[in-house]
C-alpha cells in the first residue's frame, strides 16, 4: 500500500482550518456564525450576528516574528479588511502557538498607530509595513505588523493544541 504524501500547501491548510476550528469553538456558543460554503481563498473567514450588529473576522494561525514583538499579515488583506470595516466591524484572531495563546483585535483598534518597544529594546511606531517573501509564490509582498501588546488574549492553548499545531508549517 503507498503512502499518501501531503503537500506542504496541504499542511498549511490543514493548520489554517485548525485555527479556524478553534475558534469556531470560541465563538458559535456565543454568536450566531456564518462561514463561506464554498471552496477557495475569501477575504473573510467568518461573519457574526452579536446583539443585531454584523462583524466579519478573519483568523491568522501563525506564531509572532522570532526576533521581533509583532505579527501580522498581508497588505493586501488588510486593504479588503479597511473596505469592509466601512460597513461593519472587522476582528483580527491569531492562534500563536509559540506564545501559547488565541488573540484577538478589532481593526478599529489595531490601525491606532503606538509607539512600543520592537521587542530589541528600539522603539518603532506600530502598526508598519515592511516586505517579506512570500514563500508560496516567492514574491517580495508588503506585510502589515502589528505589536503582540496591540492584541487581547482569548485564551490560553491547551497543551495537545500547541503541539499539533507545532506539527504543522507555518509557510509553504
Amino acid at each position: 500500500m503507498m503512502k499518501q504524501m501531503i503537500s506542504n500547501w496541504d499542511r498549511c491548510k490543514i493548520k489554517g482550518d485548525l485555527g479556524e476550528l478553534l475558534i469556531d469553538q470560541l465563538l458559535t456558543p456565543k454568536y450566531r456564525c456564518y462561514k463561506p460554503c464554498n471552496d477557495g481563498a475569501y477575504p473573510i473567514d467568518r461573519i457574526l450576528i452579536k446583539d443585531s450588529k454584523i462583524i466579519v473576522y478573519d483568523i491568522k494561525t501563525k506564531p509572532k516574528r522570532d526576533k521581533y514583538a509583532s505579527t501580522g499579515y498581508d497588505y493586501n488583506d488588510h486593504k479588503h479588511y479597511l473596505a469592509l470595516n466601512k460597513t461593519s466591524e472587522v476582528w483580527i484572531f491569531f492562534v500563536d502557538e509559540n506564545l501559547g495563546g488565541i488573540y484577538y483585535q478589532s481593526l478599529n483598534n489595531l490601525i491606532d498607530f503606538k509607539l512600543l518597544d520592537d521587542g530589541n529594546g528600539n522603539l518603532r511606531s506600530h502598526p508598519f509595513i515592511e516586505q517579506a517573501k512570500n514563500h508560496k509564490t516567492q514574491k517580495v509582498e508588503d506585510v502589515i505588523y502589528f505589536h503582540i501588546d496591540q492584541l487581547k488574549l482569548v485564551r490560553k492553548l491547551k497543551p495537545e493544541e500547541i503541539l499539533k499545531l507545532k506539527e504543522l508549517p507555518n509557510e509553504i
